[in-house]
Parts: structure tokens; C-alpha cells; sequence
């Protein structure tokens, strides 16, 4: 059944097939007329002029907010009780930088303000953001459709796979790293050659098996997509557990810690169902999931006082009453480096080896930030301010 539309069209598919031929012609029209250069770029008063301009030949509700609650698969977005909060705490991101930018259109995505027609107009959106804050635009025709969907619907919890994918849109094999137990090129060669995830090591065939037919059976990537990093996570507890070094032991909890810390944040600045916590808190980390969940909404930093994690749970507070993801995500990762740099003060065993390890990826991660930033052509301050903390 189609939704209720002025073109009078029952059919779904009929439907669906004149929205994107009206609203392509609209989007021409759009920019050609300039309608945008007299609009605030990143604020939704633009976002809504949008969605109007491009389909109020269509529907009634074109620009307006939404009525009802949305949900895609297993994800609810944001509950229609705090959508309005949370438009405006997006309103207040800032929007200097590429990272910025893109974190500011993922959080749009998850508020999905409008009853239809979110993607087309909220991309619109975020071109005109990229034009006037870093003078860049996307070019769509270069971004594969299938993983820029099941990256947006990963964006809850990962917005850097946005990040790549808008960056460096040639094709999937790009998110493969040669950094674990299997070449990234034999793994896909012995899953192309077998159609089967039995070569995986411990229980993470497992828990690949599962996550594949949880994708083809849900559509939700989100979904499998926590499968596999319960799974990692899992693996990754009973590794150092085995090995019997403290060292290990602290990493490990830290960096479960770490991506606990991010899915409360997220989820409560967006207002999200605290159910939706269920699939995304991972145990392992130095507060329990249960007590994370019996939590919620009272504040993030006493949940982590005493952990590793303390000062990134004060920077997530004030994430969540509409500070700084960028400032956030950093003293996240800052705080994990500080636990892994305990290897300095040990002058023989695995913890040096370790140690020189996480220092290498540290310097990587400010190699690329450093490139980012010079590409997006800001000041050295700035970039500066965007370096995490060096391992030594």
C-alpha cells in the first residue's frame, strides 16, 4: 500500500518510481534557481526548504516534520517524543572540518526527521555543508549505492565507515586491512573459493556464519555488524585472559570500555530507545553491561569514574548536551593510548612488543589526521587540536 500522495498513485512501486523521476527534476531545479545560496548551510531550516522544494508536488507532509516513529529493520530512529531536541542539538555541531561535517550528516540520518524522502534531501544537504564550509562536493555517481546504505545504517555506531566511504568510494576490498590472523587476500579467496567462513579461527567463523545469514535474513548490517564485534571483542577477553599479563588485560578492558562508552553517548544525545542497547554494549570492559543499561540518563561520567576512561565519560557528558563529537571520540582514544603506554615502563617482555605495536597505529592515525586536515586546508592550530596524544 503507497502512501497517501497527491498523485493519487496506489501502488508502491508506481510510487516509487515517480518520487525519484519528480524529485531529480526538482534537485535540477533546485540549483539552477540558487534556491540554496541564500540558506544557512548545516541548520535544519535548510534541510526542511529541501525536502519542500523537492517533494511538495508529491506529499502534503513535504517539509514538515514527522508524525510518527520510523524504524528500518531492527533500528528505531529517533523516538518522534525527542526528535525536536535532538534537530536542535545537531543544529549546534560544528561543521569546520570533513570529519565534522560527516559526523554532523550521520546524526541527521539518525533523527531521519521526515516521514519520507530523508536520504535524497539530507544528501543535498550535506553537499551544500561541504561546499560552504571546505569549498568540496560529493560526487554520487562514484559512491557505490550498497555500501553507502549499509554504512548509513551502521552510522549509529560507526560513522567512519562513512567517512571512508565518501573519502574513497572505488569499491569495497578498500575497508580491508592486512593487520589480522589471515591476509585480507586469502580471506577473500577462500571465502570466494568455499562460500563458507570455516577457515576463520576460534569462534569468529561462528559468528561470521551467523552474521551473514542474520544480514540476508534482516537486511540490517547493523545487526550482524555487532555480531562480529561481539565476537572480536570475545576473542580478544579470552586472549589476554589466556596469556596471563596484565598488560594485555588492561588494553583489552579499555578498549571495550571505549566502544561501550561511545554507544551510551550516541544513543543518549540522540534520545534513542535504551533497548536499542541491548545488541551494542559488549562485556569485557571494567563496568559491567548491566550496569551500564541500569544507567541510562543519569549521566555517563559516574558510570566511568573509576575506569581508564574517566576523562573521555566527562568529554561524552558534555557530547551529550550538545558539545563536541570530535573532542569526545579524541579523549576516547587518548584514553586507550594512556593504558597501552605502560609498556614503556617495562624493560623486557610481550608488553614492549605490544606496546610498539599500538605507538605504530597511533602514528598512522596522526599521519592521516594531519593529511585530512591539509587537504581540507586548515590552519596548523587546528589540526593541532585534532592530534591524539603520542605514545611517547
Amino acid at each position: 500500500m503507497a502512501l497517501e500522495n497527491k498523485l493519487g498513485l496506489t501502488s508502491s512501486a508506481d510510487l516509487a518510481r515517480e518520487e525519484e523521476r519528480i524529485s531529480k527534476k526538482k534537485a535540477v531545479e533546485l540549483f539552477e534557481n540558487g534556491v540554496l545560496d541564500a540558506l544557512p548551510a548545516g541548520k535544519f531550516s535548510t534541510l526542511q526548504a529541501i525536502h519542500k522544494y523537492l517533494f511538495e508536488d508529491i506529499y502534503d507532509f513535504a517539509g514538515k516534520l514527522r508524525t510518527v516513529n520510523l524504524a528500518k529493520g531492527n533500528f528505531r530512529f529517533a523516538p518522534l517524543i525527542y526528535l525536536e531536541a535532538a534537530l536542535a542539538n545537531i543544529d549546534k555541531m560544528p561543521q569546520s572540518t570533513f570529519d565534522e561535517i560527516i559526523e554532523k550528516y550521520a546524526e541527521m540520518n539518525i533523527a531521519h526527521p521526515f516521514r519520507e524522502g530523508n536520504g535524497r534531501s539530507t544528501r543535498i544537504w550535506l553537499d551544500h555543508i561541504l561546499k560552504t564550509e571546505i569549498g568540496k562536493v560529493m560526487d554520487w555517481s562514484k559512491v557505490d549505492k550498497e555500501d553507502y546504505l549499509l554504512a548509513m545504517e551502521r552510522s549509529p555506531i560507526k560513522d567512519v565507515e562513512i567517512k571512508v566511504l565518501l573519502k574513497a568510494p572505488e569499491g569495497a576490498e578498500r575497508l580491508l586491512m592486512d593487520a589480522g590472523t589471515i591476509p585480507a587476500g586469502d580471506l577473500q579467496w577462500q571465502y570466494a573459493d568455499g562460500g563458507s567462513w570455516q577457515f576463520l579461527p576460534g569462534d569468529m567463523a561462528a559468528a561470521a556464519e551467523k552474521a551473514a545469514q542474520l544480514l540476508a535474513e534482516t537486511g540490517s548490517a547493523q545487526r550482524s555488524d555487532c555480531v562480529l564485534d561481539r565476537a572480536c571483542f570475545a576473542q580478544l577477553e579470552k586472549q589476554a585472559a589466556d596469556s596471563r599479563c596484565d598488560y594485555l588485560q588492561r588494553y583489552v578492558r579499555a578498549t571495550i570500555d571505549a566502544a561501550n562508552l561511545r554507544s551510551l553517548v550516541r544513543t543518549e544525545r540522540l534520545h534513542m530507545d535504551p533497548g536499542f542497547l541491548q545488541e551494542v554494549l559488549f562485556e569485557g570492559g571494567s563496568v559491567p553491561v548491566d550496569t551500564l543499561r541500569a544507567g541510562v540518563g543519569n549521566g555517563v561520567a559516574a558510570l566511568f569514574r573509576s575506569t581508564a576512561l574517566r576523562e573521555a565519560a566527562e568529554e561524552g557528558e558534555a557530547a551529550v548536551k550538545g558539545g563536541s563529537l570530535t573532542a569526545f571520540e579524541k579523549a576516547c582514544d587518548n584514553a586507550v593510548l594512556k593504558t597501552a603506554a605502560g609498556a614503556r615502563q617495562v624493560p623486557f617482555g610481550v608488553e614492549v612488543a605490544l606496546g610498539y605495536l599500538i605507538a605504530k597505529e597511533a602514528e598512522w592515525t596522526a599521519v592521516r589526521i594531519v593529511m585530512a586536515g591539509r587537504l581540507a586546508g586548515l590552519s596548523a592550530d587546528a589540526i593541532r587540536e585534532r592530534l591524539r596524544d603520542a605514545y611517547v
